[in-house]
């Protein structure tokens, strides 16, 4: 006997399972039984069966038995057929779009993946990869986390865009903020109680610009704390429909506040703002800043020349002044984000380890996907399997694969040096927080999701992947 968990993909409310009886096989009397919806899996449903037999033929329909799933016309057979492998006590299965997949037998990992240049990049890439993902992995235990540089706004537009699938986390700001969706809304009070005291903004009109999710100017008017009837304040931003299905509205992105208590602790934006933007004035040099305190609360994003950037750093650390500093573009001028010390793509994810995955997955499963400069903390950390697509920045590539090797301070010019000098900017503003890179990389030969998956066979994390092609 083997134990059977089906996964089903479908849009109807409710599912029966239809399949031949384990107990009368003679008389090939055919039962039907419903099954249950996977929590916080919209459209997923699954069943538990106990395959008695060598096999089990079965087909999918509503509740009302009006419409039916059977394989498709390709496959010629009527019934879908789960057969038994006596060598395992427990198999999981998923069925979806009229494939079935046996859901391999290997432990749960924690993959952690940028999204712009990384996960994104090729649609025809991110579709096989997702698909992939909840096959093999979304049902076994493993965790999927976005590590973005985008702040919570824009993280959701382009998931509705691109139409993502739900992460267990959202780490975003450049790890200064991290989100949950557990398909459940907050209350309208609690979320404005949440943003005053990180923000360290009182006024309520201002929380009310936080909560203006467009730039055509759309605004939630007349908010008040006592108020809980969510939907008044949200039926416009439905309309507009700029958010993914798993995040109706701002209201279902849970952020995690015992993560917000301890950066908000030492960053204040606008302080920091005013130190930076007086260092900059004071030294004539020119920059724009990115962002506001609402949708960036615990970065300060500023558009700067490369040639700049050492020297900005130097005069902040001078002023005795901690922060965590990362970089990203590509060209002369680059993005440089101020971060809280204990902020950053590396701590978000080691917050996370700590408090809420070490006793489900170990340190050693955990997958780190990358293209540019702002994913160079996160690559730091201890004991992690990385990757590094193939079509990262070349300041990436260069600090990964060389940056153990060169020290900034010794190389005067890059005439002999293996790299560019987008690398070893990299590489001095790494040293200069004290944080060395990994001394093992994996550089994919594809680019965008194709390279996560080629990491994920590299590191024997999946037995198989399905062709990018």
């Amino acid at each position: 006997m083997v134990n059977i968990k089906l996964f089903y993909y479908s849009g109807w409310d409710k599912v029966l399972l239809y399949h031949e009886s384990q107990n009368n096989i003679e008389n090939k009397i055919w039962e039907e039984r419903p099954l249950k919806k996977v929590e916080n899996w919209i459209n997923w449903h699954y069943i538990e069966i106990e395959l008695i037999r060598t096999h089990m033929e079965f087909v999918m329909t509503n509740d009302l038995k009006s419409e039916w799933d059977n394989p498709p016309r390709w496959e010629n057979r009527k019934n879908y057929i789960i057969y038994a492998d006596n060598n395992l006590q427990n198999m999981k299965i998923c069925l979806k779009d009229g494939i079935l997949s046996i859901i391999e037998d290997t432990p749960p990992i924690v993959l952690i993946t940028d999204l712009d240049g990384t996960l994104l990049g090729s649609d025809k890439y991110l579709e096989i990869f997702q698909d992939f993902w909840i096959r093999q992995h979304a049902f076994k235990g493993s965790i999927l986390i976005y590590s973005t540089g985008r702040n919570l706004k824009d993280f959701l537009k382009v998931s509705k865009e691109k139409s993502l699938i739900r992460p267990d986390y959202a780490i975003c700001g450049v790890g200064t903020e991290i989100y949950t969706f557990p398909g459940i809304p907050m209350k309208i009070s609690d979320l404005t109680k949440s943003l005053k005291e990180r923000i360290n903004d009182n006024e309520l009109s201002n929380l009310n610009n936080f909560l203006k999710y467009q730039d055509e100017g759309l605004e939630i008017c007349n908010l008040s704390l006592d108020n809980e009837n969510n939907t008044k304040y949200y039926k416009d931003l439905d309309i507009i429909n700029s958010f993914p299905i798993w995040c109706p509205n701002r209201l279902y992105a849970r952020p995690l506040e015992s993560w917000f208590d301890i950066i908000s602790c030492e960053f204040n934006h606008e302080l920091v703002k005013c130190n930076i933007c007086n260092i900059l004035n004071l030294e004539n040099i020119e920059y724009y800043i990115n962002g506001n305190k609402f949708h960036d609360p615990f970065r300060l994003s500023i558009s700067i020349c490369s040639d700049d950037i050492i020297s900005i750093i130097d005069k902040i650390q001078i002023n005795n002044k901690n922060y965590k500093y990362a970089i990203s573009g590509i060209g002369k001028w680059r993005y440089l984000d101020i971060l809280p010390l204990l902020g950053g793509k590396d701590n978000s994810v080691m917050f996370l380890y700590d408090k809420y995955i070490k006793n489900k997955i170990t340190i050693d499963k955990f997958l780190v996907c990358g293209d540019s400069g702002n994913d160079a903390h996160m690559f730091s950390i201890p004991n992690v399997k990385t990757c590094c697509v193939n079509n990262a920045q070349q300041d990436l590539k260069d600090y990964l694969v060389h940056g153990d090797n060169i020290k900034s301070d010794l190389v005067d010019t890059l005439d002999n040096a293996k790299v560019t000098s987008q690398g070893l900017l990299l590489i001095k503003i790494m040293e200069k927080q004290d944080i060395q890179p990994p001394s093992n990389v994996y550089v994919s030969t594809l680019s965008y999701a194709a390279g996560i998956g080629q990491a994920l066979m590299y590191y024997g994390f999946n037995k198989n992947i399905p062709i990018f092609t």
